[in-house]
């Protein structure tokens, strides 16, 4: 995996060699660059993304991502949010169908993990990686941006959906538990890190698997870290 300090020292240096007085667009808004980033890394993934490969796709003079972003880190962090689109559809229908708070808390976590292993980088980056402090106001604007993508969630449950600390966004859920199951706070905050630990361990897993040129089978890692986190749960859950 590319390091985003990487990235941003290269796109930094590119994007002052370029010749600014070509003929390139200047009216590119900010939903156009979240766009063009989220198919480079969708497509190619982040080892292809540059500020000069950006600038080439939009045709326009990449510098003028500073007109909205601090860098391409940033800049990244919000096109990866694209990438939960998927996730959030399938959560709204968990949502529509199941009401006991465990089962909902085990299909949740399904959700996640299937989307989040088939693109570990991103996720990666997104909720642990070094930039990740900012996630949690850059999710508040990037939903202003775009709030149909939290419509088909529901009044109310969307607050889960827009916390950047993604320890809090399982709490959340679990208090879910606490009022079903007559979970203890003190246990909810036990089972919460257990969760979190175990399924950053398959995550880093999945990852150096990847590293090694091993292609890591995304359903049977999410069956596996499923089982395991099941068995977790019901040390805790009557």
């Amino acid at each position: 995996m590319i390091s985003l300090d990487f990235v941003s020292a290269r796109d930094y240096n590119e994007a002052n060699l370029i010749d600014r007085g070509a003929d390139m667009k200047e009216n590119i808004s900010k939903e156009q660059f979240i766009k063009a980033t989220y198919e480079i890394l969708s497509k190619e993934g982040i080892q292809a993304l540059s500020i000069r490969r950006l600038g080439k796709v939009m045709d326009c003079n990449p510098a003028n991502i500073y007109r909205y972003f601090t860098g391409m880190d940033e800049l990244v962090l919000y096109a990866s949010l694209q990438f939960l689109r998927g996730y959030l559809k399938d959560v709204a229908s968990c949502f529509e169908r199941i009401q006991d708070g465990l089962k909902l808390h085990f299909a949740v976590w399904r959700c996640f993990a299937e989307s989040s292993f088939e693109r570990p980088e991103i996720f990666d980056n997104l909720f642990f990686g070094k930039y990740s402090a900012r996630l949690d106001q850059i999710m508040k604007e990037y939903y202003q941006m775009y709030p149909e993508e939290l419509d088909m969630i529901g009044k109310g449950k969307e607050v889960i959906f827009i916390d950047g600390d993604f320890s809090h966004r399982d709490y959340l859920m679990i208090e879910h538990c606490v009022k079903d199951r007559n979970l203890s706070r003190s246990d909810a905050k036990l089972l919460n890190s257990a969760s979190i630990h175990l399924y950053k361990g398959y995550l880093k897993d999945i990852l150096d698997e990847r590293a090694q040129g091993v292609s890591a089978d995304a359903t049977g890692k999410t069956d596996e870290f499923m089982k395991c986190l099941e068995e977790i749960v019901f040390r805790f859950v009557a």
